[in-house]
């Protein structure tokens, strides 16, 4: 009886310890969240000719004029023969957002001659470091610049050029699916010559 009696106090807190286990187990799973390592990759940029307009104002309106451009290169009958490109001169968290400057660009075949409100020039090539954003751009999922910057002055480099980001956005894409490619050129620093001294007599 004694046996018994001890078997049926055991055995509810056997089933309560395993159930609280499995709760924790749960709770640890529920919390390890995985976190996508943001690389750079040092890359040469290539001179691309391109059909661009000029802008002032807020960043956030920036779709409108990319959407407003390929209306406007289709009318006029202007191929586009790679990803819309974005340059981005000012700091939005220093410039009054009314006096922020940027410039979408389009790739077209060289010589192509644009239309009215727009202009034609080749873009530098040079050295970049660049990053990968995946998905659509929003509040929530933003390139983080502050790490970018910090990267570059971490490694000896300099600043050479305003922000570029090249959209590869299909429409046909969830835009979970999005890829922005995120640019910034730099140079290395011009190595200091040190003079010796000469020796005073």
């Amino acid at each position: 009886m004694r046996k018994l009696l001890f078997l049926l106090l055991v055995l509810p807190v056997a089933l309560f310890l395993g159930a609280c286990e499995e709760e924790a187990e749960e709770e640890v799973e529920e919390e390890v969240e995985v976190v996508e390592e943001v690389t750079y990759e040092l890359v040469e940029l290539e001179a691309t000719p391109v059909v661009f307009k000029e802008l002032t104002g807020d960043y956030a309106l920036f779709g409108d004029a990319v959407e407003e451009g390929f209306e406007i290169l289709e009318a006029a009958e202007i191929e586009v023969v790679g990803a819309p490109i974005g340059v981005f001169h000012d700091n939005p968290e220093i410039a009054p957002v009314e006096e922020l400057r940027s410039e979408v660009l389009f790739p077209v075949a060289e010589d192509t001659e644009p239309p009215v409100g727009y202009a034609y020039k080749v873009t530098e090539g040079g050295t970049a470091v660049m990053t990968i954003l995946e998905g659509e751009l929003t509040e929530e999922n933003m390139p983080d610049y502050d790490a970018l910057f910090t990267y570059i002055a971490r490694e000896g480099l300099e600043v050479a050029g305003p922000v570029i980001e090249i959209y590869y956005w299909d429409p046909e894409l969830d835009p979970s699916e999005y890829v922005t490619e995120i640019y910034v050129p730099v140079t290395e620093p011009e190595a200091v010559e040190e003079t010796a001294e000469e020796p005073s007599a």
